[in-house]
């Protein structure tokens, strides 16, 4: 090899590892979306390949969802039907500066609530977002149990301690005689 090669070798190596720089790296994956009917709301579960960052942005005119992962791709957009959910519609697109943005379009007003998972087997990172057709405050309310008044608070227990068991008397003149 010349000097030549060599120095268009080392050119094109330091001109792919500047443009690799400038490129945003998506570290973590979101590898499936998942959606659960459940009495009180609709689940939707993101399985993510590892811990991620997220905000959630809410519209009300049209209702909906907008979820913001700035470091993450989507590997797979699964079918996924709607039905029975207030979901009307669902699509991704990318950020500006790179990373998965989720919107999901509703046909009547939601409330929402999201939270992640730690990895546990055999499912790894996940973001949860459920979603109620309830405002919030409602169902607080009604999952809220009132506390007992003192009156009709259990008392503590007092058990009758036995006496100890005395030995017999026999036992005790002998043992005095000897």
């Amino acid at each position: 090899m010349n000097a030549r090669s060599r120095l268009q070798t080392t050119i094109r190596v330091v001109l792919a590892a500047i443009a690799l720089a400038g490129a945003p790296v998506l570290a973590e994956q979101v590898v499936d979306l998942r959606l659960g009917l459940h009495e009180d709301k609709t689940r939707l579960v993101f399985d993510l390949s590892g811990p991620v960052a997220y905000s959630i942005t809410t519209m009300d005119d049209p209702p909906r969802l907008i979820i913001d992962i700035p470091e993450a791709d989507l590997t797979r957009l699964p079918r996924m039907s709607f039905t029975g959910t207030p979901i009307s519609d669902m699509s991704t697109a990318a950020g500006a500066s790179g990373g998965l943005i989720v919107t999901f379009n509703f046909d009547r007003a939601v409330a929402s609530r999201s939270y992640l998972l730690a990895p546990n087997l055999p499912r790894g990172d996940r973001l949860v977002v459920d979603l109620y057709e309830e405002p919030l405050q409602q169902i607080a309310r009604a999952g809220a149990q009132p506390s007992p008044s003192p009156e009709a608070a259990p008392q503590n227990a007092t058990a009758d301690t036995p006496e100890p068991i005395k030995p017999p008397a026999s036992a005790e003149t002998s043992s005095r005689e000897t």
